[in-house]
């Protein structure tokens, strides 16, 4: 579909103005694999806040004295179990389909009942003052963002029945996202003045016997954010007793006359019941009072100007809702949730949803969905003429309630292309990135992030280019060093998984990406003749093999052989 979800709970500084004037490129203030310091209780006796009493009024801010806690140390962090390496966080580990790159600091797992709330805190220093801040980030479960001891973001945290307790014992409101990186834009609006600056982060837990943790952020000054549509705003609607317009999707197009539909402030719906914490009345601005047993789709349509629309590589729609939506951005689907369907035909207007609470109120703004406009070629249109339009759907036409609420949409910059093969976005090609690779064409799943020969497909000439044109070192380097020597054969006799079944990655000898290391790998190592030459990029032409490289690496299989 070419977008992805999160949810964003409790953000402060996020949305405050429709007046902003955006950068078109980003710089970063923390990069990733920056150094922190950390404080990581395994024990409840270890709980800061009752050894300090000062503790919860004071870590977080930029005088506090940390240099007890361990550190500094790189991100990414991770929770694992001592003397392992197993992390648990599924965009961490290489060989989960979402992995994006391996934690740089894996720190110890505390016992089951107190693996609870860990701290962070590093410092960056401007020279001039900074406007246009967002956060990158990846955790698990729920965080608190602090910058110069004042809140700067909330996400996913806390939860309400942790109301009054200490930061430590204060638990995430749900299971968090450990698969995607998120985007916020942060401080809209204001400047962050030039000198040295303190980032404290306290990262959640939803229960005290989580098995995983993560956290992982940069910092980036002018980024790119263009809100177009408010949650305040005045949208158009439709009561669905029938369809909308005469041709399907017509109603969802810029071009589409919506004169005769009714307007009113964001937030539409109903809900029958009026006790909180279960109702969702207080996000509602128009209320839909024919809705109930009188029909089970709603249609919201809001205009939208833009002047420049080549600047965006990503929109954000933010929805809260209950129970189904399609969203369109002139006359494109772009987002579904909860309606069963093919993407791109049209619902009729007597469906049914499946079904999904709204927030009903709880202080969460709904839930981020990021729109790849890569998927979308020429999807925005410069000047007045484009349209956010939403089929919303109820389960029943006797459903207790109905919400279409906290709409919001925003233009983003792409991300940075980065370098090609820096798969871990770490600015260094390694043996993470080639392993990695190694690992997707085995996968056969041809994500486009590692076609590095663009051709549609991930698989061994991606590994070859990779290494002789990107890296510009040997097939059969595996230890990445830039050569490929008699070290590299230790390291390959060390892993053992030579033609015994055992899957292997680039570092334990799969060359050629079919997720094993046999006789072809070595072939593949032999062929490409660099064995003992050393660097790749010293040598003008690449020399034919020699019969000191056959016996080298035939003596590589006849050690393994005799090792098993």
């Amino acid at each position: 579909m070419g977008y992805r979800a999160f949810a964003v709970r409790g953000a402060a500084w996020v949305l405050l103005s429709t007046c902003v004037t955006t950068r078109a490129t980003a710089s970063d203030l923390i990069p990733f694999g920056a150094n922190w310091r950390y404080l990581n209780p395994t024990t409840a006796a270890q709980d800061p806040t009752t050894l300090d009493a000062t503790f919860d009024a004071n870590w977080h801010k930029a005088n506090y004295n940390a240099n007890s806690w361990s550190g500094p140390s790189p991100e990414p962090f991770a929770r694992a179990d001592v003397g392992s390496t197993t992390n648990n966080i599924e965009a961490f580990t290489a060989t989960d389909s979402d992995f994006i790159r391996p934690p740089a600091t894996l720190i110890e797992l505390p016992a089951s009942g107190s693996r609870l709330t860990s701290y962070f805190r590093t410092s960056f220093t401007t020279t001039s003052p900074t406007n246009y801040l967002a956060l990158e980030y990846l955790f698990d479960d729920g965080a608190h963002f602090y910058l110069d001891g004042n809140e700067l973001l909330t996400v996913n945290c806390c939860n309400a029945a942790d109301d009054g307790k200490s930061s430590y014992l204060s638990r995430a409101s749900s299971i968090g996202n450990e698969r995607t990186y998120t985007t916020t834009p942060l401080m809209i609006g204001q400047t962050l003045p030039a000198g040295t600056h303190t980032v404290a982060v306290s990262i959640h837990q939803n229960v005290g016997s989580s098995n995983d943790m993560a956290f992982s952020m940069k910092l980036m000054s002018d980024y790119l954010y263009d809100p177009f549509i408010q949650p305040s705003d005045t949208f158009k609607y439709y009561e669905g007793f029938d369809e909308p317009s005469t041709n399907a999707l017509e109603w969802a197009t810029a071009s589409f006359a919506d004169n005769a539909w009714s307007s009113g402030p964001g937030g539409l719906g109903y809900d029958t019941t009026d006790t909180a914490p279960n109702t969702a009345l207080p996000l509602l601005g128009t209320i839909i009072d024919t809705m109930q047993d009188g029909f089970s789709s709603l249609y919201v349509r809001k205009a939208f100007s833009i002047t420049d629309s080549s600047k965006y590589g990503k929109l954000q729609l933010n929805m809260d809702w209950d129970d189904g939506f399609v969203a369109y951005i002139n006359g494109t689907e772009v987002v579904r949730s909860n309606v069963n369907g093919n993407v791109g035909e049209a619902v009729p207007f007597d469906a049914l949803a499946t079904d999904h609470e709204s927030t009903n109120n709880s202080g969460a703004p709904g839930t981020l969905f990021e729109i790849d406009l890569s998927q979308f070629p020429n999807l925005l249109k410069s000047g007045n003429n484009n349209v956010l339009a939403i089929h919303g759907l109820n389960t029943t036409l006797d459903s207790s309630d109905f919400v279409l609420a906290q709409i919001s949409l925003a233009g983003l910059a792409a991300d940075p292309a980065g370098t090609l093969g820096d798969f871990d976005g770490n600015g260094v090609l390694d043996a993470a990135d080639i392993d990695a690779l190694t690992r997707e064409s085995a996968a056969g799943t041809n994500r486009g992030q590692y076609d590095v020969t663009s051709d549609g497909l991930v698989d061994a000439s991606d590994v070859a280019e990779w290494a002789r044109n990107l890296r510009k070192t040997w097939i059969g380097d595996a230890n990445v060093d830039g050569e490929f020597g008699s070290s590299d054969l230790v390291v390959l006799f060390v892993a053992g998984t030579y033609e015994n079944g055992t899957a292997a990655a680039w570092t334990t000898g799969d060359f050629n990406g079919d997720g094993f290391f046999t006789t072809s790998d070595l072939v593949a190592a032999l062929t490409d003749g660099g064995y003992e030459r050393g660097p790749r990029a010293a040598i003008s032409a690449v020399p034919e093999p020699t019969t000191l490289t056959l016996l080298s690496i035939g003596a590589l299989g006849l050690l393994a052989r005799k090792r098993n």
